[in-house]
């Protein structure tokens, strides 16, 4: 058949139809007006919960802090995480320096007992 522009569904009457469905406003008695800035302020927080998902392992979440203040945080990254990112960083590759020379003496081994197999077969 001919194309004869995108296609839409046949609308069927509905005499019950009253309009677009909107939730209903139940009242709340406890609400207070103007509270929706307060609501997720909390002075005595003392536990964060992080849910990580990676693709590659290594990553390091050490000296958390929740403020919403930059000149405190960037205090506390100072006094915290500046004194350690240095050692952090030759610690990492350190090890993948030492990873990386395992994965080339398997290969080695890999490449022996290949070799080996085929001389047996010969």
């Amino acid at each position: 058949p001919d194309y004869k522009g995108e296609w839409t569904p046949q609308m069927i009457l509905n005499p019950d139809y009253k309009g677009e469905w909107e939730p209903p406003q139940l009242p709340n008695p406890d609400y207070v007006e103007g509270s929706e800035a307060e609501v997720y302020r909390h002075k005595d927080l003392k536990f964060v919960g992080i849910d990580v998902w990676q693709v590659k392992s290594g990553s390091i979440f050490d000296n958390i802090v929740v403020t919403d203040s930059v000149e405190y945080a960037a205090k506390h990254a100072k006094r915290h995480w500046a004194r350690h990112v240095d050692l952090e960083k030759q610690n990492h590759e350190a090890f993948r320096g030492n990873q990386e020379r395992m994965e080339m003496q398997n290969r080695f081994e890999d490449v022996e007992q290949a070799a080996d197999a085929t001389k047996e077969e010969l």
